[in-house]
């Protein structure tokens, strides 16, 4: 797969739990170290230019706006957020994902972004797996999860 570059963005919104950003990113980061090349090019997706504040109080600086213009990547996920479960997602935010997300190769989400992808529409009628806390927050869903193959 040498010279077979892979652009992967994390889509980091206010609020944003720093793990659900880090993580996947460094697992990716490793794989790189692992092939001896660079795979995967990493990217952080924010709402606007100015820094994404977490949950933490850390900021992080995105790479890229939300827009439909922005360039195809491979991978794209939703991190996860504490706040996610209380309010509901930006409406601009929702648009640009049902745009730009079936574009992609692939995408999903860490945690709780599972909501925002529910929110957009983009888990409808598909299997997920989610965590026992979002059981609640989850009672309305309209896709399938592993601990129960019924479409609410």
């Amino acid at each position: 797969m040498a010279g077979h570059e892979r652009r992967i963005g994390i889509i980091a919104l206010p609020g944003v739990q720093m793990l659900d950003v880090a993580g996947p990113l460094d697992v990716f980061a490793e794989a790189n170290t692992q092939s001896g090349s660079d795979e995967y090019t990493l990217h952080v997706i924010g709402l606007s230019e100015q820094p994404i504040r977490s949950s933490s109080g850390i900021r992080i600086l995105p790479d890229y706006v939300i827009s439909c213009e922005m360039a195809r990547f491979h991978t794209a996920l939703v991190a996860g957020a504490p706040h996610l479960k209380n309010e509901p997602p930006n409406p601009e935010l929702l648009e640009w994902l049902r745009c730009y997300l079936p574009n992609c190769q692939r995408y999903g989400s860490v945690c709780s972004g599972a909501l925002v992808l529910a929110a957009a529409g983009l888990l409808d009628g598909h299997l997920i797996n989610r965590l026992i806390g979002m059981q609640q927050e989850s009672s309305n869903k309209r896709w399938r999860d592993r601990q129960s193959t019924k479409l609410s």
